[in-house]
């Protein structure tokens, strides 16, 4: 039995998170900057970038503090076990147990901002996903301990001539998912979009709230492909 101290989140908590903060701050901070849009453009750049910074900070604090609780994984060849050892108010559920029969997703994924790598791991029943977090700092191509030991029980139980394609444990990243393709393509068309009303109405999207609008959406479009790259 191999025993693992991790971070433990869950993907719906952490998307809602990663994606209503920002969106609350730039509500908080734009509005009042399309009420007066003749403000000096040092303003509008102060702006910016306390909101930029008040973000980042509130959903790194609110993830670390709030959307991830302390756990532990223990793994041998029956399966893999998941006992939370701290409070946490977005899950009530202490326990997750399977057998890697009962396991439909495990896949390997790069937080490059900490140079951390995350763990999605997919339940057949109930139909969950559970992200976990080593301590360990490791660099772009590397794995740490804990993945290493579950990418190969994964794989050694793949392996197994007897199963069938639809009981193998599949590996689609947490970029992989549709959800995922669908930020990347808003942010995508948000950028395309200030661009364009840029250069039609110049008086209205100053040049530093197109930068607001590239680094805000750069900031997960970075994230996004240095995924999407590696798993090629």
């Amino acid at each position: 039995m191999q025993t693992f101290p991790v971070k433990l989140s869950r993907t719906p908590v952490t998307v809602a998170i990663l994606v209503l903060i920002p969106l609350l701050a730039a509500a908080i901070f734009i509005g009042p900057l399309l009420l007066f849009p003749n403000l000096a453009d040092w303003v509008v750049m102060a702006t910016i970038i306390v909101m930029m910074i008040s973000a980042i900070w509130i959903v790194k604090y609110i993830i670390k503090n709030y959307a991830s609780a302390n756990a532990e994984v223990d793994m041998d060849e029956n399966g893999i076990q998941v006992r939370l050892t701290g409070r946490s108010m977005f899950y009530r559920r202490k326990n997750y147990n399977s057998s890697w029969q009962g396991l439909e997703n495990v896949s390997s994924n790069l937080d490059s901002q900490h140079n951390r790598r995350f763990y999605s791991i997919g339940f057949r029943r109930p139909q969950i996903t559970l992200n976990v977090m080593p301590e360990d700092e490791v660099s772009d191509e590397e794995e740490t301990p804990f993945g290493a030991a579950l990418l190969e029980h994964v794989a050694r139980y793949n392996s197994a001539s007897e199963q069938s394609s639809e009981t193998k444990i599949r590996q689609q990243g947490f970029y992989d998912t549709w959800w995922a393709h669908g930020i990347t393509l808003f942010a995508c068309l948000v950028m395309g979009a200030a661009l364009v009303l840029h250069f039609l109405t110049p008086e209205r999207v100053s040049s530093w709230r197109l930068l607001q609008a590239f680094c805000v959406s750069g900031m997960w479009l970075g994230t996004y492909y240095v995924n999407r790259r590696q798993r090629q």
